[in-house]
């Protein structure tokens, strides 16, 4: 909340401010006070300092800011959204039908799917809306820089399979990787098992390109949240081992293809192998449906320092000693590409000098 002498407003935001570091020593060196470390409290003293209409004063703050990232301003009587001109970072609008004239909005869309919302659509890189009373607005900031696309981790891993990003449905292509996965296979198993939840559509593909059968070999306790955002390594490995568990009756004495979706520490993929391995796993070959992760996000995503990411420590065959799998591999970042199909921000499976290149060919970074 800002309480300010030209009208009160409130702010959210999500994604990251790459320059708000920058933004915000600048801000406090002319004696402007921060209360927190948010970054909508750097949006909002930007805003705060322009003059105009306040849809000037949004946009002459976004020229500022550099990154992707999404945020909503509401005062008494009207409401703004606006997307980055970057564009990893999605923002949807929906029209509500259970409130006439309302709209709801949200960064996927199977939120606004499930609320009955109606006509939803993703907002454009760089739009900026307006909704008030009678009136409505939209703005197109003119981009400065090429438009990234997507965060290729939302397909990956952190949105819902039933939502839609870009045009591309989330669950298809999860199972596009899975299929890209297997027409690289050369070794063999008896099934294929699926690290729940995210990894399961892409290892049934994965199963079904290869006509083997798909297992449930692990089972997760539905109690435990996701402990790849927990702050500390002893909070993360608390929470893997009672996250999962073996079913020692399929996979005994079978060798597997255990399929994820990703691999960010090593830490989880070590345990989970150590419980196939418990289980009577003869053999267990580790099969990623995404390009390594080398670096860390600079774009808002949840993510590891470079110094603790598996992918920039260890090549595949010194990751297959460290979690003891018999083999293991990654989508390639054209695989990748190919099965996706869209252009999307994938920065954290390049490493520099490579992602570079790709853009200046004109492929799809």
């Amino acid at each position: 909340m800002v309480r300010a002498y030209q009208g009160h407003f409130a702010i959210v935001s999500t994604g990251m401010i790459e320059n708000a570091a920058a933004l915000r020593e600048s801000m406090e060196n002319q004696g402007l006070i921060f209360q927190g470390l948010s970054d909508a409290e750097v949006i909002a003293h930007l805003i705060q300092r322009e003059s105009g209409h306040l849809f000037e004063k949004i946009t002459r703050a976004c020229r500022q800011m550099q990154g992707s990232w999404t945020f909503l301003l509401m005062t008494k009587s009207t409401l703004y959204a606006m997307r980055s001109v970057e564009g990893a970072r999605s923002l949807f609008v929906a029209d509500v039908p259970s409130a006439p004239g309302g709209k709801a909005f949200a960064t996927e869309s199977g939120a606004l799917s499930i609320l009955g919302a109606e006509h939803i659509r993703e907002l454009e890189p760089g739009e900026l809306l307006r909704f008030g009373k009678g009136s409505e607005g939209r703005w197109l900031l003119p981009a400065d820089g090429p438009c990234l696309g997507p965060c290729a981790m939302e397909y990956v891993y952190f949105s819902r399979p039933d939502s839609v990003l870009s045009g591309r449905g989330v669950l298809g292509a999860r199972k596009a990787f899975g299929r890209a996965l297997a027409q690289g296979e050369t070794e063999t198993a008896d099934m294929v098992i699926g690290v729940p939840d995210t990894a399961i559509d892409a290892a049934a593909a994965f199963a079904r390109e290869l006509n083997i059968p798909y297992e449930t070999g692990l089972i997760k306790n539905r109690y435990i949240g996701s402990t790849f955002i927990r702050p500390t390594r002893m909070q993360r490995e608390q929470g893997m081992r009672v996250r999962l568990n073996a079913i020692s009756s399929v996979v005994a004495g079978k060798e597997v293809f255990l399929v994820d979706d990703s691999i960010v520490r090593g830490s989880t993929a070590a345990r989970i192998c150590q419980l196939l391995r418990e289980a009577g796993a003869a053999k267990i070959h580790v099969r990623i449906a995404a390009p390594v992760i080398c670096t860390e996000c600079t774009k808002g995503a949840e993510s590891s320092r470079k110094e603790e990411l598996a992918g920039a420590r260890w090549t595949e065959e010194e990751l297959k000693e460290k979690i003891r799998a018999d083999s293991v591999r990654f989508l390639t970042r054209e695989e990748f590409s190919r099965a996706l199909g869209i252009r999307a921000c994938r920065a954290c499976f390049g490493c520099g000098e490579e992602t570079r290149k790709d853009e200046e060919n004109g492929r799809t970074v």
